[in-house]
């Protein structure tokens, strides 16, 4: 299993910046134009090295992307969000939306039914104030 944070040198509590950071000076450092005089074993150890530094990127800086990969690890390679990820990053990002509207709409639910209880534990405090008037204006009587 790659590990993405390793690649780039980060930790798995870093911020965006020092992700796009340790990015952009390791891209600069392997990019294969740096390389290009160089012999042909160490310009594929750069390109090789490049493409891993910029996949581990393109997983990284993407908040769900990345959210995904700590949640299932290894298991991450098995969701199709390797090389390039618009199509599952898309997919993830409409299935987080809809799983946020759900949230929504089930806390919508329980205020709902939160306030109905206390309209009835309301009427049940009258009912019991008015039974108490009565009770009393009897015993009066």
């Amino acid at each position: 299993m790659t590990n993405f944070y390793q690649i780039l040198g980060v930790g798995k509590d870093a911020t965006d910046e020092q992700i796009k950071k340790a990015y952009r000076k390791l891209s600069l450092k392997w990019h294969p134009d740096k390389w290009a005089v160089k012999p042909e074993s160490e310009k594929k150890q750069a390109e090789e090295k490049f493409k891993e530094i910029s996949r581990a990127y393109q997983i990284l800086s993407d908040s769900i992307t990345r959210n995904t990969y700590d949640i299932y690890g290894e298991e991450f390679e098995n969701f199709g969000l390797g090389g390039d990820t618009s199509s599952s990053t898309d997919e993830i990002r409409r299935e987080y939306a809809e799983a946020e509207a759900k949230k929504q709409e089930l806390k919508k639910q329980m205020l709902i039914a939160q306030m109905q209880s206390l309209s009835i534990l309301l009427i049940i405090d009258e009912f019991m104030e008015h039974i108490q008037i009565t009770e009393s204006s009897l015993d009066s009587s």
